[in-house]
C-alpha cells in the first residue's frame, strides 16, 4: 500500500565497510544521491508486470551510474 523510494548513490564505492568510511573521513569527493519517488498507483497489480517494472528501475540506476557524474546538489524533481 506503501509508496516506492529508489535511492542511487555514487561517491561511497571506495568504502566497501563502515570502518573504511569512517578512517576515509572527511570524504575526498562528494557523496550523490538520487532518490525517486514512484506513488503506489504506479505500481503494477500482476507479479510478473511488477518483476518488469522492477527490473526498468534496475536499468534506470545502472544507466545514471554508467553515465557522467551529476553536478552535486543539481535537484532534479521525477515525475
Amino acid at each position: 500500500d506503501a509508496d516506492v523510494l529508489v535511492v542511487s548513490h555514487r561517491g561511497f564505492e571506495p568504502m566497501a565497510s563502515l570502518r573504511r568510511l569512517w578512517h576515509n573521513l572527511p570524504l575526498p569527493e562528494p557523496v550523490i544521491l538520487r532518490v525517486e519517488r514512484h506513488p503506489r498507483e504506479s505500481i503494477p497489480e500482476d507479479h510478473a508486470e511488477r518483476v518488469r517494472w522492477l527490473d526498468a528501475r534496475w536499468a534506470e540506476m545502472d544507466a545514471w551510474l554508467a553515465g557522467p557524474a551529476p553536478r552535486p546538489w543539481a535537484v532534479r524533481e521525477v515525475t
